[in-house]
């Protein structure tokens, strides 16, 4: 740009008058009119006056070094007691655990039991418990075709809507991946959809043959 004197070395950069910089920004003047009275580019201009307001800014709400060198040496070899302290790899006690405390009516939340009962069923803390010992029992692997590792589901080998009774089972459950779940009689995608239970009082009434 005409009337520009641009530097031709790192020496000029690094000689810029900066405070000139800021002092000439204040009194209204533009970048362009600040380089064209300096020598220097507008860009490169704008970029130290963004630089010098942001370590202002920083500098005005952080302690003091006086300060955060005291609140360092007050704490200098101080350690958690071995109860609250954070241990690496081990994980919380509580972990796992639900919160009784706040539970049903207690929860914030509460609204009167609008629940439906059958999710309410599979969501209730002694249906968690069954599942866990299903897993725990076929150590986490599927009874069908062996797969560990892979995500598993606790099947109801008897139909969790028709068998009631045998809900929370131990011997009722068994572990299955996915795949292999979506294979069984009684899977819930599985239904024929003109009719939710066709075919199902066939397979009850084997079920009840075996008792």
């Amino acid at each position: 740009m005409k009337g520009y004197k641009l530097p031709h070395s790192r020496l000029d950069y690094k000689n810029a008058p900066f405070d000139e910089f800021i002092r000439l920004y204040k009194s209204g003047l533009t970048l362009e009119k600040i380089g064209q009275k300096t020598g220097f580019g507008w860009s490169f201009i704008h970029k130290h006056i963004q630089h010098r307001t942001r370590m202002r800014n920083q500098s005005e709400t952080r302690w003091p070094l006086k300060s955060r060198k005291e609140q360092s040496l007050r704490f200098k070899g101080q350690r958690h007691s071995p109860a609250t302290e954070f241990k690496k790899g081990v994980p919380s006690g509580r972990k796992g655990q639900p919160i009784l405390s706040i539970r049903g009516a207690n929860h914030p939340q509460w609204k009167g039991g609008a629940t439906e009962k059958n999710k309410k069923i599979r969501t209730s803390l002694e249906y968690k418990v069954w599942r866990r010992a299903v897993f725990e029992r076929d150590d986490y692997t599927c009874v069908w075709c062996g797969v560990r590792g892979a995500y598993i589901e606790a099947d109801h080998i008897k139909p969790f809507a028709f068998f009631p009774e045998l809900r929370f089972n131990l011997d009722n459950g068994r572990t299955l991946c996915r795949p292999c779940h979506i294979k069984t009689d009684t899977y819930a995608q599985a239904r024929n959809k003109q009719g939710q239970f066709a075919g199902m009082k066939i397979m009850i009434g084997n079920y009840l043959d075996l008792e």
